[in-house]
């Protein structure tokens, strides 16, 4: 910014601007300015606390009295209040989607979860408790009542991450439940002394729509574009938009993060003020989504192209907040409550409007601030805050409305009517507990009752997980839950948290980059690895080529350092997570999140059966992970088995949530695994789901018995899912969205078209085309519904026209339900190319039956509700000829279809009515609208008329004026003439002082409708100019208000004088009766009051300070106390002081001692000013400079990355501001460096940025260091538009900002700062200084840290342009050097090999047979430090240094552990038994060969009466047997060469043949080597080896086994096998039975290749197998008489016994009775039994 355009962003905002005047000796200086407050006395009750005028009116009132300042400060979510209006602070940003967040309430279901109950009352009814307990608290303890909730935005991909929070992916489904949703929170249909005395009604709370428009998809919400056709933006993603504004009027909306078509929301004026105020009606105030306006520019670096040709960079911060108020921005939501975030929006309004900055509506200026605040203060009067509390509202108090038992009785009901039940083969649902005597609950979830976002929900007292839930239920009913209800926990084998980062494999010693993966499930993608993995996770890779059998496997992976109590483990799996485990690498961690090591894995046996092209899976595990608590033999024999799953909100079940968007819709956590285990153990599985969303069971839908499913339900989702299985309530629920096979059916989640293509399905039911596994507005029940009698009341009918449609529903069953009578419209003759939705859901009603009840539904459709949008006419128009009426239980299933045919046209009618205002001379100033305006000015008002089918008239924006059509008139008029008239020409002008309101009536085709709007007039009230003994204020202005004027000692009582700007204004002037004193001048008429102060003071202040004659460092003549550093020993110094006014008395009292103080005391008459110096000797300093380009040995690096920092000569330790941070639960962070500090201290450290920071989060910092989850910070950095030093803490991974000091350095330039901690006991204040002498407070803290060790770090926290900073020394004062590390360790006079000062332990090997301990010395790095030495007594042993710190109290021990190497041993290796009579193979190998061996000779002796030797070779191609010596029985001497020689741990040398000598067995022998001899080449020296031995058992002699008959049976069997054919003819057979004599076959097979079968087992097996032969012939199909009742003949008796058994099946009960009428044999009675039958009556 250019420096003459700060001078206004500095005078409103700061509001202190020192200034000389020209009339020597007097100093003025401008202050705050100052105003009656309204309480004050002889002031007429202002209008804004005046309950007579509107709320909107009073707001303006209100408006118009602030300063500039004041406004911008408002316009913020953390609104600070303004005493001297009685304005109280307000924090706008609450949330209550569904409960009271933040605070004790009541919880109901998620948005998601109450969508599924298809009941706008429902909604309505506990929408209205929200808001009830939220109102409670603002009575009780000042919560803010403005709520930013609900979200309505349509949930067209079900992997959008905030699906919980929306209410299903159809428009009008959800417009209508929003709508309820709002009536409720707001209390818009409260009617019970809720009105104020001006007639309007109060608001209960403030709702906000949410979020505005298309926002749809988390990851690129900062950055992208949300691009689709207008029709689709209004037909789709804004429909509910606009009916719950029309309808319900919500108070707010916010837009969203996204652009819209290239336009971020935040200030796009097509969908803030054509659409949503102009076109729809809205009168509310828009926020932007928190730091909307920021990422404008940070994310999205939007270049306006709107003024054309005027922007061609991306927007300033300044430029980007202009943009969004003038396209109806009204209030910015920040992150946090302070500091650059909380002032973003205000400051940067001030500095637009002094830039008068040009948007595509016009130029900012205060104006558009007024615009936005009558909205924002129009609200809070609606709330009744500037009210009486006499309303009824204001008697809500948390003891009579929260958690009342009504309140928490809802809260069960909705969760029991947000259950679907999506499957229930056999009626399994509800559970018959008469049959049920047993049940098995498994999964994640049993003890958790999971809310969703706790920042969306209440935090209530009573919470009910599902185990306690079904108990209490099941104890109720009698059932033993003690004995016959086990719950099996599978989520406590997790290891919790991201557990490491994958960067890339290898299969048989191919590369295969790990983000290549076609599917990952709970872990994700990043730059070039696949990080935020979760125990449990995987990575599923096709087409990988095993070539012929997989033999080699390697992991490069990392860890967040090596401290951890796990080692990571990667699987490697056929097909997916659960498939055929080959391969797994059990990987070493490592120190850090960038650090990769490469891990060799283990490959399975089999592994090599797996060959060719593969789709392989990755599973992420641990070594300490233990498979899910799973007793499935248990859960086998249970009744019933209940699997629990879902998602959640803990690190390993998160799979979706704001900012994370689901990469596919599978369960995390290898849920669906755990299910078919289940499944496969209990066939009467029941699968309950508690989701995000919809999820993929493909897997397990056809094995299941049951599914149930519901979002994030509530506090008593527990109790509710066990009242559904158990029948205490039905499953009443419907599905809200359409359930798809998975995501492969779906587009690009970041592709907004709905509609389909030739390559894309389309989305939602309304266009899907592919096959769905439920539709929209699915769910079963537990009785039966039928519907009869469809009537549609008119069948042809005009395009304005409507049409009733009913139908009569009968509850079939036994049990009371609910049914959801469901109405869609079709355009069945549509040609293609208008692609019109398949269907439309027009409207439903739920119904409540008990069994037998018949009640009539009757459902109204408006012919204008069936439009649709014309973009080429840009209008809504209605489709002509045939629409389908469909009445249906959901999309798919259709009771009832007729047809209506509609002609004509939609006849204009109007639908809302806006206007604007501006005075004259706007247009030339590019002014759009006003609020506040001059005396005597002509007003114009900008109509606009937008009719019923949107066709917009009048004043669209700049530039846009559209003619209104014929006819159509305007009228205005005022409620308050005198202020505001209008004349007989219809011209509005303003009279007076006060506050109007302009009506609008617009008259068409005899149908009028009106809007308003305020006008205030505002006179005038300022100076021109003020006068000091009669001489002007040089820098007066008029809307500087107060000012300080120093007056010599000893002068006369200054005159003061003024000059009013207008005529009829009020001057009064009061003056100074002495020096110090104050003159007033008063300046005033009928409405308000404004004062201006001028303060006489005298000068007491010094203009000089100095100690022992020097200037006093930081000296000036405002700061009135020092502290004075001495050297230890010093002698007292001597103060010495001269005034500023010569006529003042300086006294000087000096200190008497050190540590003392010294007193100046500055008198002129009764007046006095002191000045203390407080003198104490300094604390020892230690300076660690790096300016040399080392680095101090005392510093540790926490997580290093060398190439991320560096020592540079003259600049200091170069540290780039990195990608990550600690900041909160943030890991892959690096480069802190850390050492130990003391006691109480001070820390300075010196900064230099190589340039001012630019980008968000580039900052360097001085830490305070316990650990990556709890530390103080002190840094700069710069933030969404500002630079400002900060002072925060994190405390257990929450951080928080204490204090920000806003500094804006010059941009591009280097910069030298110095951060200043000082610690005092728990106490630690933060400074800031740009000299290193004068340091300024940034901020304090009383935090108990341990360990405590001070930190240097610099970060940016994103993928930004890193900047270097250098960090040239640290100073540490007032603590002693806690360095305990040596600088040099030596073993014997030689530095140990690798020694390294942060490293400990060190191992030694001494050479074979060392008997005398070696000599350590060591040197410390601080000579400060002692040394001791502790020696090794014997070998093996370890020598202990212990180096005792400065401190005393700072210990480290290095140890060296001295170990002899072991001398070089033979080893010998044989089978432990052998068979009589067999020749076996036995090893000789040699341990610990140091030196290279080339001979051998080595000496065997073995029981010769056991053993014969045979032969002997070398145990490879390089050792050759040249010579064997075995004349002597019993003993064989060896010589071998070996070519190259040999060395290592373990070498193999020969292998040597014995054979068993015949007739032994029963017994044993020993073969050892006695002698071995080794040649050491080219020495030719010889060492030996120590022996070894071994002993041989030899067995007893096998009898015969004779398989001649088994073989000869399993040949008989498999001819018998292969000629039969499967079939229900005669001759024919079962397939049954053809299996069944397939498994005898291989199980005699298995019988026939068991080498180590026995003779009792053969005969067995030809047993078996006959037996088997003989059953399977005996099941051949013999021709079947249909005379079943044996009379004779074949009739329709015979039918008739067919037919009352049909349906029976062989596992039955009745099956024994049964199956003499299974004519096929095929175990069931069916159509086919039947036909037999009945093809043979005669």
């Amino acid at each position: 910014m250019k420096k003459g355009n700060r001078i206004l962003s500095l005078v409103f905002i700061i509001s202190l601007c020192m200034s000389m005047f020209g009339i020597y000796p007097i100093q003025v200086a401008a202050e705050d300015p100052i105003q009656v407050a309204a309480d004050e006395p002889n002031e007429e009750t202002p209008i804004y606390l005046d309950t007579s005028y509107s709320f909107e009116e009073r707001a303006a009132d209100l408006v118009s009295r602030m300063t500039l300042a004041e406004k911008v400060s408002q316009l913020n979510t953390s609104a600070p209040a303004i005493p001297r209006l009685g304005i109280k602070a307000n924090n706008w940003w609450q949330e209550a989607l569904h409960g009271a967040a933040w605070a004790r309430a009541v919880s109901f279901p998620s948005s998601l979860s109450m969508s599924l109950t298809w009941d706008p009352d429902l909604l309505f009814e506990t929408a209205s408790i929200i808001g009830d307990e939220c109102r409670a608290y603002n009575t009780t303890s000042g919560r803010a009542l403005s709520n930013f909730c609900p979200t309505i935005n349509i949930q067209r991909d079900p992997r959008w991450g905030r699906n919980e929070e929306g209410y299903g992916e159809d428009p009008f489904l959800v417009a209508v439940l929003g709508e309820q949703y709002i009536n409720g929170i707001q209390g818009n249909l409260d009617t019970v002394n809720v009105t104020s005395p001006s007639g309007e009604k109060y608001l209960k709370t403030i709702a906000t729509l949410k979020h505005y428009a298309a926002n749809n998809s988390e990851q690129n919400r900062y950055t992208g574009s949300s691009d689709v056709d207008d029709r689709t933006l209004r037909e789709y993603y804004t429909y509910a938009f606009r009916e719950i504004t029309k309808k319900a009027q919500p108070e707010s909306v916010m837009s969203a993060y996204n652009r819209v078509n290239g336009i971020p929301c935040a200030a796009n004026t097509y969908l803030l003020d054509t659409l949503l105020r102009k076109t729809w009606g809205f009168s509310g105030y828009v926020v932007s989504d928190c730091e909307g306006i920021s990422w404008m520019r940070n994310g999205h670096s939007w270049v306006p192209s709107n003024p054309p040709g005027v922007y061609t960079e991306r927007v300033t911060m300044p430029q980007a907040s202009a943009f969004a108020i003038m396209a109806g921005t009204d209030l910015a939501c920040n992150w946090t409550q302070s500091g650059s975030y909380g002032g973003d929006y205000s400051n940067n309004l001030a500095r637009a409007i002094d830039d008068k900055v040009l948007t595509d509506n016009g130029v900012i200026s205060e104006d558009a601030l007024d615009v936005a605040l009558v909205r924002l203060f129009t609200a809070r009067m609606k709330t009744g805050e500037f009210d009486p509390k006499t309303f009824a509202y204001s008697t809500y108090t948390v003891d009579n409305r929260v958690e009342t038992a009504a309140n928490v009785a809802a809260s069960l009901k909705a969760s029991q009517k947000a259950i679907v039940l999506l499957k229930n083969d056999d009626n399994t649902l509800p559970i018959n507990l008469d049959e049920i005597k047993s049940i098995a609950v498994v999964g994640k979830f049993n003890d958790v009752c999971e809310l969703g976002d706790s920042n969306y929900a209440g935090s209530p007292t009573t919470r009910v997980s599902f185990k306690s839930g079904l108990t209490s239920a099941l104890n109720a009913k009698g059932f033993d839950t003690t004995n016959n209800l086990k719950f099996y926990d599978t989520g406590s084998g997790s290891v919790s948290g991201y557990i490491f980062n994958i960067r890339q494999f290898s299969i048989n010693g191919t590369t295969i980059q790990a983000t290549s993966a076609s599917v990952m499930n709970n872990c994700r993608a990043e730059t070039n690895n696949i990080g935020y993995i979760n125990d449990g996770a995987y990575a599923i890779y096709e087409n990988v080529d095993l070539g012929q059998g997989l033999t080699s496997f390697t992991a490069d992976v990392s860890t967040n350092g090596t401290s951890g109590s796990f080692k990571p483990v990667v699987e490697v799996r056929i097909g997916g997570p659960t498939g055929k485990l080959i391969a797994k690498a059990v990987c070493n961690r490592t120190s850090s999140w960038t650090t990769y090591a490469s891990n060799t894995g283990t490959v399975e046996p089999d592994a090599a059966l797996e060959q060719g092209v593969k789709t392989i899976c990755l599973r992420f595990t641990t070594d300490q992970s233990s498979t899910s608590g799973l007793d499935l033999d248990a859960i086998g024999k249970a009744d019933m088995a209940i699997y629990l799953a879902g998602t959640g909100k803990s690190a390993e079940l998160n799979v979706a949530g704001e900012n994370r968007d689901r990469a596919n819709m599978d369960f995390p956590a290898n849920q669906v695994d755990e299910i078919k285990q289940v499944v496969a153990a209990n066939p009467n599985t029941v699968v309950a789901i508690q989701a995000v969303g919809m999820m993929n069971i493909g897997e397990f839908v056809d094995d299941v018995k049951a599914i149930l499913f519901t979002s994030f339900n509530g506090q008593f989702q527990g109790q509710a899912m066990a009242d559904v299985l158990l029948g205490n309530v039905n499953a009443d629920g419907r599905l809200s969205f359409t359930w798809y096979a998975d995501e492969s059916q779906l587009p690009d989640i970041l592709d907004y078209e709905i509609r389909p293509t030739e390559t894309k399905y389309g989305r939602t039911y309304q266009y899907f085309k592919g096959d769905v596994l439920y539709p929209f507005g699915y769910g079963l029940s537990y009785t039966t519904f039928a519907y009869s009698n469809l009537q549609i009341d008119k069948k042809n009918l005009d395009a304005n026209d409507e049409f009733q449609v009913s139908v009569d529903v009968t509850n079939t069953g036994a049990v009371k339900g609910d049914e959801v009578v469901q109405l869609y419209i079709t355009t069945p003759d549509a040609p293609a190319e208008l692609q019109r939705p398949i269907k439309r859901l027009k409207g439903f009603q739920k119904v409540s039956l008990e069994p037998g009840e018949t009640k009539k539904v009757t459902i109204t459709v408006k012919i204008p509700d069936l439009a649709f949008f014309d973009e080429a006419l840009s209008r809504y128009v209605v489709d002509n000829g045939r629409y389908g009426v469909q009445i249906g239980s959901s999309s798919a299933d259709i009771k009832y279809e007729d047809y209506i045919q509609v002609t004509g046209q939609l006849k204009p009618v109007i639908s809302e009515v806006t206007v604007r205002t501006s005075q004259e001379g706007d247009d030339e100033k590019d002014i759009p609208s006003r609020v506040i305006f001059g005396r005597g000015k002509v007003v114009n008002p900008k109509v606009t008329v937008t009719m019923n089918d949107e066709t917009l008239y009048g004043y669209i924006k700049k530039g846009d004026n559209r003619p209104l059509p014929q006819g159509m008139t305007i009228e205005y008029s005022s409620n308050r003439p005198d202020v505001v008239s209008v004349d007989e020409n219809g011209i509005i002008r303003t009279n007076k002082g006060g506050v109007a309101t302009i009506t609008a009536t617009v008259t068409y085709d005899g149908v009028s409708k009106s809007a308003k709007s305020v006008i205030y007039v505002k006179n005038d009230l300022s100076l021109t100019s003020i006068t000091v003994n009669g001489n002007p204020l040089s820098e007066f202005s008029p809307d500087k208000y107060s000012y300080n004027v120093v007056v010599p000692i000893g002068s006369a009582v200054p005159q003061v004088a003024a000059t009013a700007n207008q005529d009829n204004a009020n001057v009064v002037i009061t003056q100074a009766t002495e020096v110090p004193g104050k003159a007033t001048v008063t300046v005033s008429d009928e409405l308000e009051t404004l004062t201006y102060t001028i303060n006489f003071t005298i000068d007491l202040t010094l203009k000089d300070l100095k100690v022992n004659g020097t200037q006093v460092i930081g000296f000036s003549p405002t700061k009135y106390t020092y502290d004075i550093k001495v050297p230890s020993g010093s002698d007292i110094p001597q103060v010495t002081a001269e005034s500023n006014d010569p006529n003042a008395i300086v006294e000087i009292t000096q200190a008497s001692a050190i540590p003392g103080v010294a007193i100046i005391t500055v008198t002129a008459g009764a007046s006095t000013l002191t000045y203390t110096i407080n003198i104490d000797y300094a604390p020892p300093t230690i300076v660690y400079s790096f300016m040399e380009g080392t680095i101090d040995s005392g510093w540790t690096i926490l997580n290093p990355d060398p190439a991320g920092y560096s020592v540079v000569p003259g600049m200091g330790l170069r540290l780039p501001t990195q990608d990550s941070d600690m900041y909160s639960t943030g890991t892959d962070w690096k480069n802190v460096f850390v050492r130990p500090v003391e006691g109480d201290w001070e820390v300075v450290s010196a900064v230099y940025y190589s340039t001012v920071p630019y980008a968000n989060y580039q900052q360097n910092a001085l830490l305070v260091w316990q650990d990556e989850d709890n530390y103080i910070k002190l840094g700069y950095e710069y933030n969404n538009g500002s630079l400002f030093f900060q002072m925060g803490q994190e405390v257990a991974s929450s951080f928080t900002s204490l204090a920000t000091v806003t500094y804006n350095a010059p941009e591009g330039t280097p910069l030298n700062i110095f951060y200043k901690i000082k610690k005092a006991g728990n106490n630690y204040t933060g400074y800031y200084s740009l000299d290193g002498t004068n340091y300024t407070v940034v901020g304090s803290t009383t935090l108990a840290l341990q360990n405590t060790q001070i930190g240097l770090y610099a970060t940016k926290n994103s993928t930004n342009d890193p900047i270097d900073t250098y960090v040239k020394y640290v100073e540490i004062q007032g603590a002693l050097n806690t360095d305990a590390t040596l600088k040099e360790l030596l073993v014997d006079g030689v530095q140990i090999a690798g020694f390294d000062p942060s490293i400990t332990s060190y191992d030694i090997s001494l050479p074979a047979g060392t008997t005398i301990v070696p000599t350590v010395t060591a040197t410390a790095n601080d000579s400060k430090a002692t040394v001791s030495i502790e020696p090794a007594t014997s070998l093996p042993g370890t020598t202990n240094v212990i180096v005792t710190a400065e401190d005393g109290r700072t210990k480290k021990i290095y140890q060296i552990n001295f170990e002899v190497k072991a001398s070089p041993a033979t080893v010998i290796t044989a089978d432990s038994s052998v068979k009589p009579g067999a020749a076996f193979t036995v090893g000789i190998g040699l341990n610990n060969l140091e030196q290279i061996v080339h001979g051998y000779d080595i000496t065997l002796s073995y029981d010769s009466d056991v053993f014969e030797y045979v032969s002997a070779a070398g145990a490879g191609d390089n050792i050759i047997i040249v010579r064997e010596d075995k004349a002597t029985a019993g003993k064989v001497r060896l010589f071998a060469a070996n070519i190259g020689g040999v060395s290592g741990e373990s070498t193999p040398v020969m292998n040597i043949t014995f054979k068993v000598k015949g007739g032994v067995e029963n017994t044993s022998g020993i073969i050892a080597v006695t002698s071995a001899k080794l040649g050491i080449g080219p020495q030719g020296t010889v060492i030996q080896a120590v022996p070894d031995s071994k002993s041989v058992a030899i067995g007893s002699s096998e009898p015969t086994i004779d398989k001649t008959a088994l073989i000869m049976a399993i040949n008989n069997a498999q001819s018998l096998y292969d000629a039969a054919v499967v079939g229900t003819q005669p001759g024919q057979y079962p397939q049954a039975a053809k299996d069944a004599l397939k498994a005898a076959i291989d199980a005699a097979k298995a019988v026939r290749d068991d080498s180590s079968a026995t003779q009792s087992q053969v005969n067995n097996a030809v047993t078996d197998l006959n037996n088997a032969v003989d059953i399977f012939k005996a099941a051949v199909i013999v021709e079947v008489t249909p005379d079943i009742n044996d009379n004779g003949i074949i009739d329709v008796g015979d039918l008739a016994f067919v037919a009352y058994y049909y349906g029976k099946e062989c596992t039955g009960t009745e099956w024994q009775d049964a199956k003499v009428v299974d004519m096929n044999g095929d175990g069931k009675i069916d159509i086919e039994d039947l036909a037999y039958v009945a093809i043979r009556i005669d």
